[in-house]
């Protein structure tokens, strides 16, 4: 994040929809195991301004499920993200969460990266050749990889693969059908929220 760029360690949430950080300067901050990203060091990073008074911040007010929360200043930053084709992903002009305020009981990066279909999650805000597409291979050797766009169809041998969907009532919630799921001689019918 940021210009020069500095690495953000960040937590992927297909149920949200904000990239955001813990930045400088903090109020109130948990512990993170690198350091706070300073935003006066980035030549990119510009806060953004409300409809509502060109004058004024935008603020932001993260709330999740289990009373954790993010609360801070909307901005836009280049976000670049590493490649495995070498060839690092740069997204100039990035609507990021600036956080001066947050607490999180699980957390153990700088932030959260939203995979949802909203206007401001990364997927949405990679442009429309990645059709909101994405894909997380987990390995059981070596490192899982997250694919975007045309490269997040998984298709080929031993390859298994589910859909999620969305449901208008429920805007944000990626939803996975399952069928059936079996542990040892006991097998049940269920749905997995993501």
């Amino acid at each position: 994040m940021g210009t020069p760029p500095v690495e953000i360690e960040a937590v992927l949430d297909t149920g949200s929809e904000l990239i955001w950080t813990q930045c400088l300067p903090c109020l109130n901050c948990y512990n993170q195991p690198d350091p706070l990203f300073d935003p006066s060091k980035s030549s990119t990073y510009k806060e953004k301004r409300c409809e509502y008074g060109p004058d004024q911040t935008c603020p932001y007010d993260m709330n999740y499920a289990d009373g954790s929360y993010s609360k801070g200043t909307l901005a836009t930053e280049t976000v670049t993200i590493q490649s495995t084709s070498g060839q690092p992903f740069v997204m100039p002009n990035t609507t990021i969460g600036c956080a001066h305020n947050s607490s999180w009981l699980s957390l153990t990066g700088s932030g959260i990266v939203g995979l949802s279909w909203g206007l401001l999650s990364l997927v949405s805000q990679m442009g429309e050749n990645f059709l909101g597409l994405v894909s997380y291979c987990f390995s059981g050797k070596g490192t899982s990889k997250i694919n975007f766009g045309n490269n997040a169809i998984v298709a080929g041998d031993g390859v298994v693969a589910a859909n999620m969907f969305m449901k208008p009532e429920k805007h944000g919630f990626c939803y996975l059908n399952l069928d059936a799921i079996s542990v040892g001689q006991h097998a049940s019918k269920s749905v997995i929220y993501v």
